[in-house]
């Protein structure tokens, strides 16, 4: 199964962040920590995209209103120190941005594997490699 595919904003770069194998099977919970500031800010295409992004997610969102992305402000809310993000608002981060979430794909195409299944009847080996050419279509 591939990772979602994000553009280079701030959105993009939590979502890429959270996109593990962990994430996908639904094991990852509780928040995720970003403190690489530096690295953030060459994603988006420097500070100030940064700062305005952060503000607008932190401002514009319901996770940013309900506290589940949390910005930590320095310098008289100038620059960021860290970002704290609940896994669960990765599925409203993936619609501002306008992707499908990796979470939800997968578990869409599990749904499908099991109704195509249960209509055709004895296909495990059919099953295995409809998998195996969905994962290496998405690589």
């Amino acid at each position: 199964m591939g990772k979602t595919p994000v553009k280079h904003t701030l959105a993009g770069y939590i979502i890429k962040k959270t996109d593990t194998e962990g994430y996908r099977s639904g094991k990852l919970t509780g928040e995720k920590h970003f403190n690489k500031i530096i690295e953030m800010m060459e994603f988006v295409g420097g500070r100030r995209k940064l700062i305005d992004q952060a503000r607008f997610i932190e401002n514009n969102t319901q996770a940013g209103h309900d506290g589940k992305i949390r910005i930590s402000w320095i310098q008289v809310n100038s620059d960021i120190k860290k970002i704290d993000c609940d896994v669960s608002s990765i599925l409203e981060l993936c619609r501002l941005e306008g992707v499908e979430d990796s979470r939800a794909k997968q578990l869409r195409l599990i749904e499908s594997v099991k109704q195509w299944k249960s209509e055709v009847g004895d296909c495990d080996w059919i099953c295995s490699c409809l998998l195996y050419t969905s994962d290496a279509a998405d690589e």
